[in-house]
């Protein structure tokens, strides 16, 4: 059996959809290959066969954001890989896989010390550039491609983008397309559910729902613009959930007229996973409204719901979806975005969506499962 280092900093007890994707990842290769899996000190895998180094954000991952905790972080990460180079010397690993980088500039650095010490080195780049201020790590990026032998994205629509922008490249990127997610707990607790946020959903026939980090890429802005001219007098309502992190003027400016809206619940921040859990059982929609993206976690999300998709027509999103038959999708503009939204609302009953969001559970778990991902990861790229 091979012998594997999968390295993934952002694997930890906290971020709910990364450990996912990782523990679907992890799951099926741990049974075809000899698998050690460096990750965050809080993460966990039960019952798996693989060893678990624990060496990244001791402390960090408990703290809120400052920049004590911005310096303490970059401070673990840095030792989190020097604990992985003594595993390394250790060990003669066939292939190290980087899941994630988190310091372009060190990163450098580290990915030279590991190709030195392995015979395939492996990187997933889900996204070829930031989604914000991508462009401004086009250099420090062509350093880090220039050292992977084999890099991974998520769609044809993303390999193509990468030879745009790095043809020189071209010869290195490889298909591995995101999987379902694994484990994904749909439950919730009726009773720890504010009664005035389930009362206020009974009152609309529509829901849709907008979750995920609030950036101006994401598109929220439009969505917000479509919805305040034509749909504050239709019966359905507009969730928004999700974690402002940079600037993002246009999104700001509308927070006003947002929360005076009587057909438009906003929740400031991340909200907790029972919360969160109510939220996707409740809606019938789940909207994404992106300018650009390479893939989104929100189709895996959907798929674990049973809920069908609105989305922009961006990235690799339509090579997992069936349009007109587990989603809707759209150009990324105004007039589009509008005409989706009226299709879910005058075009299709609940009924017609809930079959639509089924469809998309199957299309998902049938074609994209993680056993065979991790058969094509051995076979084609390890």
């Amino acid at each position: 059996m091979k012998k594997v280092l999968l390295i993934d900093p952002a694997a930890n007890g906290r971020w709910v959809s990364g450990s996912s994707y990782n523990n679907g990842l992890v799951n099926s290769l741990s049974s075809k290959c000899e698998l050690t899996l460096a990750a965050a000190v809080d993460y966990e895998m039960m019952d798996r066969n693989i060893k678990l180094v624990n060496c990244f954000f001791r402390h960090s991952n408990t703290m809120k954001r400052s920049v004590s905790r911005s310096i303490i972080r970059l401070l673990e990460y840095i030792r989190g890989y020097i604990e992985i180079f003594d595993n390394v010397k250790r060990n003669r690993y066939e292939v190290i896989h980087i899941q994630w980088l988190l310091c372009y500039p060190l990163d450098v650095i580290f990915i030279r010390y590991l190709k030195r010490h392995t015979k395939l080195l492996v990187y997933t780049a889900h996204n070829v550039l930031p989604h914000i201020d991508g462009e401004k790590q086009y250099r420090v990026l062509m350093k880090i491609y220039s050292c992977i032998d084999k890099i991974l994205v998520h769609g044809e629509a993303i390999k193509k983008e990468f030879e745009t922008y790095y043809p020189q490249l071209s010869n290195r990127v490889w298909i591995q397309y995101h999987g379902e997610y694994f484990n994904l707990s749909t439950r919730y607790k009726s009773s720890e559910i504010d009664s005035a946020i389930c009362e206020r959903i009974r009152q609309f026939n529509h829901i849709f729902l907008f979750s995920g980090n609030i950036f101006y890429n994401k598109g929220l802005d439009m969505l917000i613009d479509v919805w305040l001219t034509y749909f504050t007098d239709q019966d359905a309502l507009l969730i928004i959930t999700g974690e402002q992190t940079s600037s993002y003027k246009e999104y700001d400016k509308k927070k006003k007229e947002i929360d005076q809206c009587d057909n438009i619940i906003r929740f400031e921040g991340f909200v907790n996973t029972n919360l969160f859990n109510f939220l996707a059982d409740a809606c019938d929609v789940m909207v994404m409204p992106y300018r650009h993206a390479s893939m989104s976690a929100v189709i895996f999300t959907a798929a674990c719901f049973k809920k069908t998709i609105i989305t922009t027509n961006v990235g690799a999103m339509s090579e997992y979806l069936e349009n007109g038959t587990d989603s809707i999708i759209c150009d990324p503009d105004k007039e589009s975005l509008r005409n989706a939204l009226c299709t879910a609302i005058h075009s299709l009953d609940r009924e017609n969506l809930r079959e639509m969001g089924e469809q998309l559970s199957e299309h998902i778990h049938k074609k994209y499962s993680w056993d065979r991902i991790a058969e094509q990861l051995l076979e084609r790229i390890y």
